[in-house]
């Protein structure tokens, strides 16, 4: 909701009413002219030039949104909405950081407005302004010293890397609010339990004894009981913590196999033939990389690799492409994947141009941009129309090793709700490997790239040269340190991400075969053929 109105003539405050009713029901153009109208019945009218630059900003106008965002804070620095808005906005063009450094002055104009803060940091978070949102909460435990504060400071301290910081605010969280289920969670994911922990799971164990527990706070227990097992060697009651959450997690979300299996189907069906070489971008100095695969398969330690090259940029796990996706249908007027078929080169074009316009301004300065969403293998018919020079890394792990690995993760978002349970896990497994199949046949062969994940962490030199020649780059010694690199993790893979290459997991499904069994016979026999 914007910010009302202040005292204003009568004759402004009626125009920015109507057109902040206008916003509401999403009619831009008459809402840029009634907000417009206030504007010139009232220059230093900072509301009306906040909400004239959320609507520009919702048709795409970035240059003038952000004129007229600038103009509200200059006239009211306080105005929190023009803020949030022009951050999004920075986002949106790639200058997260700007975005980040905004915030922070926002949030020290409201020192004491501790929901508002609280806001801030929510939003620090979701574009990823890590280092940020760790200082403003180190800000707000001095005047809240809550177990929210706590829990999300040692969230973003963990993923800044800072894991002995981190373990010590989220223990605080706990001692604070024995209910605080995703601290319990975070804590055992700062590092690998050792038999030195014993009185760390004993803990745990008895803080499951306590019945007032919510249902999401037991299900992390468990999770985290299973990940310290397991680290333990103790296989057995690790695999029943597992069980435990992934069936208290299951009744809460549980998975619509027909609708994903309808939407595997249209995506087969929407790029039925092979897909036609458009002409290659000019621009080749900002050829874009999509790192995709399932979950689990060595996506975020490849991307690391990767980025630690001088001439990679990359974006993080982002969802640029979904909102890719999302306006092709909108364009077409028809529902993704079947739009595809409609967009002409100019749509194209255009499509092209709206995704590069939201990188970073360092992707200007390199020959490769890295976008690593896993997920991003259920677009790859969208990638190479709108990127035909775009290449595409396909991280592929063990098929028991990857579905254990999934089942073992207590995921944040729903999406990934498969998750809960073998059955669906080897569904949604099965329904991967059958659509990558058809990418295979229905991409340009030079587009796809296929990386084994044990072949990269037990001859990590020869992959990685490999793998740099086919994306056109030299090699570079800092690839086979990727682990120094001081950026920050956002994905589940937080820790592991910063430790050296390392061969442990390989095979891991061994250590739980009598309990895969269910899995193992859903997967068939051609995927389960390793075993």
């Amino acid at each position: 909701m914007l910010t009302d109105a202040p005292r204003q003539s009568q004759s402004a405050a009626d125009a920015y009413s109507r057109g902040q009713q206008f916003l509401r029901s999403c009619d831009y153009a008459a809402a840029e002219k009634a907000l417009k109208q206030a504007i010139r019945e009232e220059a230093r009218f900072a509301a009306a030039h906040c909400a004239l630059g959320h609507c520009l900003r919702l048709q795409a106008r970035a240059e003038e949104a952000e004129t007229a965002l600038r103009e509200a804070l200059r006239l009211d620095p306080h105005l929190e909405e023009a803020g949030f808005s022009l951050a999004y906005l920075l986002h949106g063009q790639g200058r997260t950081a700007e975005a980040g450094r905004l915030l922070l002055t926002l949030a020290e104009n409201h020192p004491g407005n501790l929901p508002l803060l609280h806001r801030t940091g929510t939003l620090l978070a979701d574009l990823r302004c890590f280092e940020e949102a760790e200082m403003l909460y180190a800000g707000i435990i001095v005047r809240e010293p809550s177990a929210r504060s706590y829990l999300r400071l040692g969230e973003f301290r963990q993923k800044l890397g800072r894991y002995r910081e981190a373990e010590q605010a989220l223990s605080r969280a706990i001692e604070l609010d024995p209910d605080m289920g995703a601290a319990y969670l975070l804590l055992v994911h700062t590092r690998r339990l050792t038999e030195q922990d014993t009185a760390l799971v004993a803990r745990y164990k008895t803080a499951l004894q306590n019945q007032a527990l919510t249902t999401a706070t037991r299900a992390c227990l468990h999770f985290a009981l299973g990940k310290m097992y397991d680290d333990l060697g103790d296989y057995s009651p690790a695999f029943s913590h597992i069980q435990e959450g992934n069936t208290l997690r299951r009744t809460e979300e549980p998975f619509q196999t027909a609708v994903w299996a309808d939407y595997f189907r249209r995506l087969r069906v929407a790029s039925a033939a092979p897909l036609p070489r458009r002409p290659r971008d000019s621009d080749d100095a900002r050829i874009p990389v999509f790192i995709v695969g399932m979950l689990r398969s060595g996506t975020t330690l490849l991307e690391r690799i990767l980025a630690s090259h001088p001439q990679v940029c990359s974006l993080g796990e982002s969802d640029w492409i979904e909102v890719l996706a999302t306006a092709a249908a909108a364009q077409t007027h028809t529902r993704y994947p079947e739009c595809l078929a409609q967009l002409d080169e100019a749509a194209l074009a255009g499509l092209a141009r709206a995704q590069r316009q939201r990188w970073p301004e360092r992707a200007g300065e390199v020959r490769r941009v890295v976008d690593k969403n896993p997920l991003n293998f259920l677009h790859l018919g969208l990638i190479a129309r709108v990127f035909p020079q775009a290449r595409i890394v396909h991280c592929r792990r063990h098929p028991l090793d990857t579905c254990l690995s999934l089942y073992f993760q207590n995921f944040a978002h729903p999406r990934n709700n498969y998750s809960y349970d073998l059955q669906d896990v080897a569904f949604f497994y099965r329904a991967y490997h059958d659509l990558m199949s058809h990418w295979r046949a229905a991409l340009p062969q030079d587009m796809l790239f296929e990386l084994e994940y044990e072949n990269l962490v037990t001859h990590p030199e020869t992959q990685i040269r490999t793998l740099l020649e086919y994306l056109g780059l030299p090699w570079d010694d800092h690839c086979l340190d990727f682990h120094r690199q001081p950026d920050s993790i956002a994905t589940a893979s937080v820790w592991q991400a910063r430790q050296p290459l390392y061969t442990g997991a390989i095979g891991r499904w061994r250590h739980y075969l009598p309990q895969l069994q269910p899995l193992i016979q859903a997967l068939g026999p051609e995927l389960a053929q390793a075993t």
